[in-house]
C-alpha cells in the first residue's frame, strides 16, 4: 500500500530584499512551503547544499561555481531565526580569490560549541568554524595539505570526536578525525586509509549504529568509475569493509545518506540498471533491500535518508520529473509527501542527507536547481489545531449560558482531537469530547456553563477549553470562556448626537455615529436606516458590545448627480437591543448638496520661438 500525492499546487508568495543580504520568501506547494527565493536571489547559486540548526538559528550553505573574472563568488552561508527570513553571514567563497575560494558548502555540523562547515567541488577542500555563526575561521586548508582532496563530503560526531569523510581525486576516499576541532593540523588524524581500489571515491554518508555488539561508525562509499558500492565500519579503532560488492550487485555503484530507524541501519543507493535503492541491516553485516515498488522508473538514486518525528524520510534523485520525498512509519508502507520536484522538475536532487534538517519542529530540505537557483523547502506541520478566540458572556443565577466554539484541523493529516474543560468552578458541559477532522476542515461544538442559583451579582467563573491532537499531543489550542452573573440585567443603547454635512452632487458624505451599550450585560444591537431617499449604506448592520462599551459606525450617503444646491435628504438611524427590543435610540443625519462638482481648470500657455 502506498499513496502518491495528487498534483495540487497552491501558492502564496512573499519576497523582499534588504541591503542585498536579507531575504524572505514563502511559496506553498502541496504540503510544503518554499522559504527562500531561488538561489537566495541569485540564479547562479545552483544548490542549497547543507543545513544545520545552531544556537537558535537555521544555517544554510550553498553551491555557487567559481567563474573567471573579478566577481566575488563561491560558497556562502546564510542564517535565519524563523526559517524564511535570511541574512548572509559570510561573503561568497569566504571572501577568497578564485584560486582558493570553495565553490560549495557540503555539510554543516555542531561540535563542542562550534558550527563547522565542510567545503568542496573545486579548489582543495577546507573546513571552517564559528562560535557565534557570524565570525568564521578556517581550521583546515587545502585538503590537509593534499590538493587532491577536493571535497570534505560529510561531518559526523562519534565518541566525542569530529569525523570528516573526503573525496580524494587520485586514490580513493579517506576519513579523518579530531578531538579538538581546532586549526592545528596535528590535531587531525587520518583514520581510514585510501580505499582498497585506487580510483576516485567519496564518502557520501556516515551514521552511528549499535549493531548489537557496540555502537560503531558506518560510512557509505561510492566510486567515480562505477565500481561496486562499499560500506565501511569502525568501533573507534581500525576500519573494516563490511560491504564491498554493491550489496551483491556490481551495478549498485552510487551511495547516498545513512540513518538509523527502528533499530536498523538504512543507506540510500543507486543501481545503473534498476535505479533508486534503499538497503537496511540489523547487524551491519547482513543487508536486505527495502521494497520501493512505488518508485518511479526515473528515480536514479536514494540520496536523502533522514528520521523526523519517528518517521523515515527518503529523497530520490529524478532528473525527469523532479526530486521525490517519501516517508514511512514502519519501513514497509510508504507515502509520497511532496509533489514531484516541489512542482518544478528542475529541482532534481538534494545533497545526500546533508541538506535535510529539523528546525523549530519542522522539516527542511534543500534542493539542486541548476536553472533557476537552489531552493529550500519546509514541510508544513503534519498535525495542528486552532480554536476560536476567547469569549465572555453574562447571565442570571440559575441560567445556562451557551458558547459555540469552532475547532480547525490546521495540520496536513486527518486527525482526531480530544476536547476538555479545565479550571472551572461552575458546572460546565461540552457537547462532545472528541472531534475527527480532515486536513483544513472545521467543526462547531457547544460549551454550556450553568450559573449557580446562589451566585451573587457580578460573580464570575472562567473555564479553559483545550483541544489536543491525537496525532501529536504536543499540538494543542485553547480558548478561555468567562461567565458573569448579573442579578438584574439592564438593557440600553445610546447613539451619538444628530449631525449634518454637505457635499457635491455626484459625491458621497460619510457620517460617523457612535453606538454605546448603556446596559450592564453584553448585548447585540441591530442598526437600521429609515426615511431617506438618497442611497444610504451602514458599515455594519449590527454590533456586539460588552457593558458600557462603544463602537463607531459609518453612514455613507450618496448625493445623486444633478442635485441642486441646498437640496437635502434626512436619514434616521435606529439602534435596537436584541436582549430587549423595547430599548432603542435614534439619531438623525442631514445631508445637503452643494450643487454640481466644480471643475479645476489649468491654463495652457503657448509660445513660439523665433527661428
Amino acid at each position: 500500500m502506498f499513496q502518491k500525492q495528487a498534483a495540487f499546487i497552491a501558492q502564496v508568495i512573499l519576497l523582499f530584499t534588504l541591503a542585498g543580504s536579507t531575504y524572505a520568501f514563502v511559496q506553498v506547494v502541496s504540503g510544503w512551503e518554499q522559504t527562500n527565493s531561488n538561489g537566495f536571489g541569485d540564479a547562479q547559486v545552483f544548490e542549497v547544499s547543507a543545513l544545520e540548526a545552531f544556537d537558535s538559528y537555521l544555517y544554510a550553505g550553498t553551491y555557487n561555481p567559481i567563474d573567471p573574472g573579478p566577481q566575488l563568488d563561491g560558497a556562502q552561508i546564510l542564517r535565519s531565526s524563523d526559517g524564511s527570513t535570511w541574512t548572509a553571514v559570510t561573503d561568497p567563497g569566504f571572501g577568497n580569490d578564485h584560486d582558493t575560494a570553495p565553490p560549495a558548502i557540503l555539510d554543516l555540523t555542531v561540535f563542542k560549541g562550534y558550527l563547522y562547515a565542510a567545503t568542496g567541488r573545486g579548489n582543495a577542500a577546507q573546513i571552517w568554524r564559528s562560535q557565534n555563526g557570524v565570525n568564521w575561521a578556517r581550521v583546515v586548508n587545502a585538503g590537509f595539505g593534499d590538493p587532491d582532496i577536493k571535497a570534505f563530503t560529510t561531518l559526523t560526531v562519534y565518541n566525542q570526536a569530529l569525523y570528516v569523510g573526503t573525496t580524494k581525486q587520485d586514490s580513493g576516499a579517506q576519513i579523518w578525525r579530531t578531538l579538538t576541532g581546532d586549526g592545528s593540523l596535528s590535531s587531525w588524524t587520518q583514520v581510514a586509509p585510501a580505499s582498497p581500489m585506487g580510483d576516485t571515491a567519496a564518502v557520501t554518508g556516515m551514521a552511528v549504529f549499535d549493531d548489537g555488539s557496540a555502537a560503531g561508525l558506518y560510512a557509505a562509499v561510492a566510486y567515480a568509475t562505477n565500481l561496486p558500492a562499499q560500506i565501511w565500519r569502525s568501533y573507534g579503532g581500525a576500519w573494516e569493509t563490511v560491504v564491498n560488492d554493491g550489496f551483491g550487485d556490481s551495478n549498485t555503484t552510487a551511495t547516498g545518506g545513512m540513518a538509523v530507524f527502528g533499530g536498523e541501519l538504512y543507506v540510500g543507493t543507486g543501481n545503473t540498471d534498476s535505479g533508486a535503492q534503499l538497503w537496511r541491516s540489523g547487524d551491519g553485516q547482513t543487508w536486505a533491500a527495502v521494497s520501493l515498488a512505488f518508485s518511479d522508473g526515473n528515480n536514479e538514486k536514494v540520496e536523502q535518508v533522514f528520521v523526523f518525528q519517528n518517521q523515515l524520510y527518503i529523497g530520490m534523485t529524478n532528473a525527469a520529473t523532479g526530486i521525490e520525498i517519501w516517508r514511512t512509519t514502519d519501513g514497509t508502507i510508504w507515502e509520497q509527501t511532496n509533489l514531484d520536484g516541489f512542482g518544478d522538475n528542475k529541482n532534481t536532487t538534494t545533497n545526500g542527507s546533508n541538506a535535510t534538517t529539523a528546525f523549530l519542529g519542522q522539516l527542511y530540505v534543500g534542493t539542486s536547481n541548476a536553472t533557476d537557483g537552489g531552493e529550500l523547502w519546509r514541510m508544513l506541520d503534519m498535525y495542528g489545531v486552532d480554536l476560536s478566540p476567547d469569549q465572555a458572556k453574562q447571565g442570571q443565577a440559575g441560567q445556562d449560558i451557551h458558547y459555540t466554539l469552532t475547532i480547525t484541523n490546521s495540520g496536513q493529516m486527518e486527525d482526531s482531537f480530544d476536547l476538555a474543560a479545565m479550571g472551572q468552578s461552575w458546572t460546565t458541559n461540552l457537547s462532545t469530547s472528541q472531534i475527527e477532522l480532515a486536513p483544513s476542515a472545521s467543526a462547531d461544538f457547544m460549551v454550556t456553563v450553568s450559573i449557580p442559583p446562589s451566585a451573587a451579582d457580578q460573580d464570575s467563573d472562567t473555564v479553559t477549553i483545550i483541544a489536543t491532537s491525537q496525532g501529536d499531543n504536543n499540538k494543542t489550542a485553547s480558548a478561555i470562556l468567562t461567565t458573569t452573573n448579573v442579578d438584574t440585567p439592564i438593557y440600553g443603547v445610546a447613539l451619538s448626537a444628530d449631525g449634518s454635512q454637505s457635499g457635491p452632487a455626484g459625491g458621497q458624505v460619510v457620517h460617523m455615529i457612535t453606538v454605546t451599550n448603556t446596559g450592564n450585560i453584553t448585548d447585540s444591537f441591530d442598526l437600521a436606516a429609515s426615511g431617506q431617499t438618497w442611497p444610504t449604506t451602514l458599515s455594519a448592520p449590527n454590533v456586539n458590545l460588552s457593558p458600557y462599551a462603544s463602537v463607531d459606525v459609518t453612514v455613507t450617503v450618496a448625493i445623486p448627480p444633478g442635485t441642486a444646491s441646498q437640496d437635502s435628504d434626512i436619514v434616521a438611524i435606529t439602534a435596537t437591543s436584541q436582549g430587549d427590543s423595547s430599548k432603542t435610540d435614534t439619531a438623525v443625519f442631514t445631508t445637503i448638496s452643494t450643487g454640481q462638482m466644480s471643475g479645476v481648470y489649468i491654463p495652457i500657455i503657448l509660445s513660439s520661438a523665433l527661428p
